[in-house]
């Protein structure tokens, strides 16, 4: 079929503004292409441990490792370190990396991931993140009995015996995580925020007969054991009655729902410009709170913020985030309760973008949006990657790791290959209209990343490589 390439007179003038823009092309994929985030560049993660900041010659070396297997661009971050991002020494790191790739023609994208501040801004504020928890034990997933009741088996419930409740909560001395300088979360039993008596039938709660029988419970806390109690002796008609509550716990972790803290977070962006680094982009890494199922982020600032954007009060509605109640509203106090969370993750990376488009010029933003794909995602305030667009240039997935695509079976790799589906389907809905790949492993030969390097081509996903440098964390056990 012949396209005609003659241009009717009256149209040409914008054709003539047109005539550089292949025919294939629109103007919104022009812009983007003009952007950092438009740009295939062939990037690896590089992190930056305490001999990196310590020793800039080491660091021009690992640079020129980099450099000279190809890659346009670097995805910097600190881990496994001593140094919190508010620390000096981590400043002149980003400000060396940041020049040797201005000086050599590479992009250089930043970290600033909010935990890796959290050590700082707790000091400064006083407080870090709190939660509600409802499990018996801190990791329920690890403890479900085959066979167990779904609806029930994950939550603490007692049943009044004699006229007393008694609820005993495990909580772990440690958990460790990658993403946090501290190295592992912290809880400290704080409180009980409410205790609640109820009746079930037919498998479910009877929102009629849900009572807040919070006066008169006690707090016994076993710091030894690591376990709370929480019992007492309720004042309840005859009947068979249920009860659970929800302990309230501080944690070490960034809060991203209080104003404070990221009003102080935010500083450390003024603080680059005042030093003069250049940025092509910022990156944040499975981004939100460190909670999994059954831990509910808590604050005076979610009240607050809940009431005003749903116009009721969760303080009154919290056993509707545990109970499936028989009128079925629970639904709506959860999924409210969930999306304000993304409000505040999401948000605020995208408060972070702005501030550094605003600082820098335009800027990547990235990078995945999800915790490999958990059901805990809605838990840490990632739970739609959708509406996490709002946060990122591109689409932004991952996969990890490498040898299981080719351990698995057939339907499982297709479960793998759609992670590469829906990053290049997030990429047409967003800003800069291209899709990433972070693809990790562990132990591999060179015929497998090959491998996978083309299949993420075939769905238009640019590999983010992992990585140079350590991933784990100071003194535990977690590797990538």
């Amino acid at each position: 079929m012949k396209v005609s390439r003659r241009i009717p007179l009256a149209r040409s003038m914008v054709c003539l503004t047109l005539a550089v823009i292949p025919i294939w092309t629109s103007l919104a994929q022009t812009a983007a292409d003009a952007r950092p985030g438009g740009k295939v560049i062939f990037p690896i993660f590089w992190t930056f441990g305490d001999k990196e900041i310590e020793n800039p010659d080491l660091m021009k070396k690992q640079f020129m490792d980099i450099k000279q297997a190809g890659f346009g661009g670097v995805y910097c971050m600190i881990r496994a370190t001593r140094y919190h991002l508010f620390d000096a020494e981590v400043t002149e790191a980003a400000k060396l990396a940041s020049r040797l790739c201005l000086e050599n023609g590479m992009e250089f994208v930043w970290g600033p991931d909010p935990r890796f501040a959290a050590t700082a801004i707790i000091r400064e504020t006083g407080y870090g993140a709190e939660m509600l928890m409802v499990n018996r034990e801190f990791n329920p997933r690890l403890n479900v009995p085959e066979g167990a009741d779904d609806e029930t088996v994950l939550v603490n419930e007692a049943t009044v015996e004699d006229g007393r409740y008694n609820l005993k909560y495990a909580y772990p001395a440690r958990r460790d995580l990658h993403m946090l300088t501290e190295v592992s979360l912290w809880l400290n039993p704080l409180k009980v925020e409410k205790v609640y008596a109820y009746q079930r039938k037919d498998g479910k709660v009877v929102a009629s007969t849900v009572r807040d029988i919070t006066p008169g419970h006690h707090l016994f806390v076993n710091r030894a054991f690591n376990y709370i109690e929480v019992f007492g002796k309720p004042d309840l008609p005859e009947g068979e009655w249920y009860v659970f509550a929800f302990p309230r716990f501080g944690t070490n972790m960034y809060a991203y729902d209080s104003p404070e803290h990221e009003v102080l977070f935010l500083s450390l962006i003024d603080r680059y410009k005042d030093e003069d680094i250049r940025f092509n982009g910022f990156w944040w890494d499975e981004p939100g709170y460190y909670f999994q199922f059954g831990h509910f982020a808590v604050s005076r600032f979610i009240y607050r913020d809940f009431r005003e954007k749903y116009g009721y009060d969760l303080q009154e509605s919290l056993y509707a985030l545990t109970l499936n109640l028989d009128d079925d509203s629970h639904i709506r106090v959860r999924t409210d309760y969930f999306h304000l969370l993304m409000d505040y993750v999401f948000g605020g990376e995208q408060r972070l973008w702005q501030k550094g488009e605003a600082l820098f010029g335009p800027m990547r933003m990235g990078i995945h949006q999800t915790w490999h794909w958990l059901p805990d995602d809605v838990y840490t305030g990632a739970g739609d990657v959708w509406k996490g667009l709002v946060g990122v240039d591109g689409g932004y997935t991952d996969e990890g790791n490498f040898e299981r695509y080719f351990k698995a079976d057939e339907s499982e790799r297709y479960i793998q290959v759609s992670r590469m589906v829906v990053a290049a389907s997030l990429a047409k809905f967003s800003r800069d209209k291209k899709a990433h790949f972070n693809q990790w492993g562990v132990q591999y030969g060179n015929e497998v990343p090959v491998y996978l390097n083309d299949l993420m081509a075939s769905f238009s996903n640019e590999w983010i490589n992992h990585c140079y440098g350590y991933t784990g964390v100071l003194g535990a056990d977690r590797n990538f």
